[in-house]
């Protein structure tokens, strides 16, 4: 059958070739007689022209061959059978000069017999130049047409054998098909007894399932109820079938959801519960019940008819389960919370009275009249002191916990850092007996790291090795152990040693290790577990090793990279600009007077030009009418705060929105800094600012310059840092005092002054003080900027603190720390002017 059909499609597409090419010749035939025929009709004219020259008697027939000659020649300028001919440029010049023959001879033709008599030899003349124009119309015309016609031939030739390639190709496939439909049959046939056999075990896991499976129809009508249905609700299977399920399982308060759920469903196609996965609802027994399930819904089609499948599970025990849970961990993080908040608190507040306890003592000293009372103001500055001390390790460690504990780093001696301390603990050995030993700090170590937080660690561990250790060594060991930046440092003692079992417990807090009544050492038992989690801050390791009655070595690696060598001498002199820095056009954007003063002062130093803005507002519209080579923000004013003002700068149109912003700010966590760059910002630098740092910023950003000083290692000299005091950071007052001179120093400390006791008049003569917060929270904000860049740090931070318990409406605790802040204050301000 399949044959017969190809050879009919071979005859049809045979004869309509056929019959196409004789159309097409026929067409052809017409158009090249007719072209020819205009040579013809203009040889007729010719010789009509010539007999009527002898004759007067052919001048009808002369006239009758010019209109027929005119007719041809109209025909192929206006006739669209020659539209393609007249786009030929040799066959439109013949018949522009065939035309031109008629418009030179017409008015002859049309005019006066006698007219036409006397104009005959002119014309004849005519003619014979336009003879070449007419044999070319009728060479290039029949020329033209030829090859149109043999063109169109083969373009038919090529369209029906590409008609019948693809009847073929049709009916090939259709052949192909009916084969695979046979076997699709074939298939299907299997598949049908598969699938009988399939319905029959999915029967038998349905009946055996342990979740719930309900079916209904779209008329919510149960067609299928499994048996751990019936033992979840309570139905038999014969007692619900056909029911309506909103109301056999569904609780009363969800039917009407339900019923508006499936009726959009149905009538728009949207879902919401079905096939979203699992999902936590309830459900109702026969006994009224409500309880927890987690449900599924399916749909499926059945017998044409859409039919929705419910897969349910009892979670009642595990919901009680997980309540259990939940409260046991949020009990266990209250605990947590309770105890870390207590630490916090009450170190804080046994501090504050500390401070100002151990300040009446200063003043006692020179009031006391004889050598008992000395005496006895002696051992009540060694206790409270003491006292001090052990609360500071209590806030370190809520601190270190709450990683709220920053480092600063920079670079310093470390050689001479351990020589220093070793000194210092020279009569604390000599009243056990024992000898202190420094190894491998012969020469200068130039490392960067946090050398306070060093300190601090040092001290712990060689505090508890002299405890320990009666007429015996203690040694501290330096050694560096790789070149890119790891150090090791160890301090060995020949005490009593650690026990094996207690080895594991030494960095754990409170843990002494000796709790008896008639302990010969006394301490809190934090040293340790502060200095684990400062080394673990900082990067590094630390270890024990000990024998009992033998003695102990604690060791810890850091992380603390080499840094260049300084000129001991170089480091007391004043922090100068080099001759070769770029001198710059630079913004401050500040809200705090005293931070203005201090960040101009040392810029006018490096002969830079310093503009002023006093809010965030008012350096956007700065930064747009003029073009700064460096803009430093800081980060919480009024009005506009630092990253929302960097923002507009950057999105605007204005002179400098392309230049760099430098953050300034007192506290700034990674997030911060991630913040601030987002935002557009390219630096930040922390409070307090040195003269040093805020120059290798603006290096960073100075053309070519900063870049060519740092490959020549060019840099001015720092500061020799100084160990901090309870409430003032000395090296900042020192890096102030040289940076800008006693004077400057003097000024911004006056105006320290007036700014905080402004703020502790209001606190003194107001009955509410937080009855304005925001403004109580912007000086509060102000003179935190002030005290950072004075160095007075505990005043900072206490400030820093309460700015923000003002914003969180923090009230009530906050009326209770407000009343010690102009203590701290007293004595801040005392150690300033000492």
């Amino acid at each position: 059958m399949l044959g017969v059909l190809l050879a009919a499609v071979l005859y049809f597409s045979s004869d309509v070739r056929s019959k196409l090419d004789e159309m097409a010749s026929s067409t052809t035939d017409n158009v090249q007689w007719s072209l020819s025929q205009i040579q013809v009709e203009f040889l007729l004219l010719e010789e009509a022209m010539l007999h009527s020259h002898v004759t007067w008697s052919e001048y009808d027939t002369l006239q009758r061959r010019y209109d027929i000659f005119y007719s041809r020649i109209t025909t192929l300028q206006q006739s669209v059978i020659y539209e393609d001919l007249r786009m030929v440029p040799e066959f439109k010049v013949a018949l522009d000069g065939a035309y031109q023959f008629l418009s030179d001879t017409v008015s002859f033709i049309d005019g006066p017999r006698a007219e036409l008599r006397d104009a005959l030899p002119e014309m004849i003349e005519l003619a014979h130049d336009a003879h070449s124009d007419v044999r070319a119309l009728s060479l290039f015309g029949v020329s033209h047409f030829v090859n149109r016609a043999d063109q169109r031939r083969t373009e038919v030739t090529k369209t029906l054998t590409q008609v019948g390639g693809l009847t073929i190709v049709t009916f090939t496939f259709f052949g192909v098909v009916l084969v695979a439909l046979l076997r699709v049959y074939d298939s299907t046939q299997q598949r049908a007894s598969a699938l009988a056999l399939v319905s029959s075990r999915l029967e038998a896991v349905v009946g055996t399932a342990l979740d719930a499976i309900v079916v209904a129809d779209r008329d919510g009508r149960i067609m299928e109820f499994n048996p751990a249905a019936e033992a979840i609700f309570g139905y038999k299977r014969d007692e619900v079938i056909g029911q309506d399920m909103a109301r056999v399982i569904i609780p009363p308060h969800l039917r009407e959801a339900h019923r508006n759920g499936m009726a959009r469903h149905l009538e728009t196609g949207k879902k919401r519960v079905i096939d979203s996965g699992r999902i936590e609802l309830e459900a109702m027994r026969r006994d009224g019940t409500i309880f927890p399930v987690e449900l599924a819904v399916s749909t499926a089609r059945s017998r044409g008819r859409d039919v929705f499948i419910s897969y349910l599970r009892d979670i009642s025990s595990r919901r009680a389960a997980d309540a259990a849970l939940l409260k046991a961990r949020d009990d266990a993080l209250a605990g947590e919370k309770a105890k870390a908040d207590m630490l916090a608190v009450m170190s804080h507040e046994i501090r504050t009275p500390l401070n100002g306890m151990l300040g009446t003592l200063d003043l006692l000293k020179d009031s006391a009249t004889n050598d008992e009372q000395k005496e006895y103001l002696r051992l009540m500055d060694v206790s409270g002191r003491q006292l001090l001390h052990h609360v500071n390790d209590v806030l370190d460690i809520t601190r270190l916990d709450a990683s709220t504990m920053t480092l600063n780093e920079e670079p310093f001696d470390l050689a001479e850092t351990v020589l220093d301390l070793a000194a210092s603990f020279e009569p604390t050995a000599r009243n056990g007996s024992n000898e202190l030993i420094v190894e491998g700090a012969d020469a200068p170590i130039w490392v960067t790291g946090d050398v306070v937080r060093l300190r601090q660690i040092l001290v712990n561990l060689i505090g508890n090795a002299l405890k320990f250790t009666l007429v015996g060594k203690v040694k501290l060991v330096i050694a560096q152990l790789s070149e890119d930046g790891l150090v090791e440092i160890a301090v060995e003692d020949t005490g009593i040693g650690i026990a094996p079992e207690d080895l594991k417990r030494v960095f754990e807090d409170f843990v002494t290790l000796d709790s008896t009544y008639d302990r010969k050492v006394s301490g809190t038992g934090l040293g340790l577990g502060i200095s684990r989690r400062i080394v673990e801050a900082m990067g590094g390791t630390i270890d024990v090793q000990s024998e009992l009655d033998v003695g102990t070595r604690v060791e810890m690696c850091l992380p603390m990279p080499a840094a260049e060598m300084r000129d001991h001498a170089q480091l007391q002199d004043v922090v100068v600009r080099p001759a070769n820095a770029q001198v710059m056009t630079v913004l401050i954007v500040e809200d705090n007077p005293i931070n203005r003063i201090v960040l101009r002062r040392m810029l006018e130093r490096g002969s830079h030009t310093v503009h002023e803005a006093h809010d965030g507002v008012e350096g956007v519209k700065m930064a747009e009418s003029y073009r700064y080579d460096v803009i430093l923000m800081d980060i919480s004013m009024p009005k506009l705060n630092g990253v929302d003002a960097t923002r507009a700068i950057r999105a605007g149109d204005g002179a400098s929105r392309d230049v760099p912003i430098v953050a300034t700010t007192a506290h700034a966590q990674q997030s911060d800094r991630e913040k601030f760059l987002d935002a557009g910002m390219s630096h930040t630098l922390i409070k307090p600012i040195t003269q040093q740092t805020l120059f290798d910023v603006l290096d960073e950003f100075a053309t070519g310059v900063g870049a060519a000083r740092r490959s020549a290692g060019l840099r001015g000299p720092m500061l020799r840092p100084v160990p901090a005091d309870d409430l003032i950071d000395a090296t900042v007052i020192g890096a102030l005092a040289h940076a800008m001179g006693s004077e400057a120093v003097s000024e911004i400390m006056g105006a320290f002054q007036v700014q905080g006791e402004a703020l502790m008049a209001r606190l003194r003569s107001s009955d509410d003080p937080i009855a304005e917060a925001e403004d109580l929270a912007a000086e509060m904000h102000k003179l935190a900027g002030s005290a950072g860049v004075l160095g007075a740090n505990p005043l900072a931070s206490e400030l820093s603190q309460l700015e923000m318990m003002v914003r969180a409406q923090q009230y009530e605790p906050l009326r209770h720390r407000l009343k010690e802040l102009p203590c701290l204050w007293e004595r801040t301000i005392v150690y300033l002017a000492d």
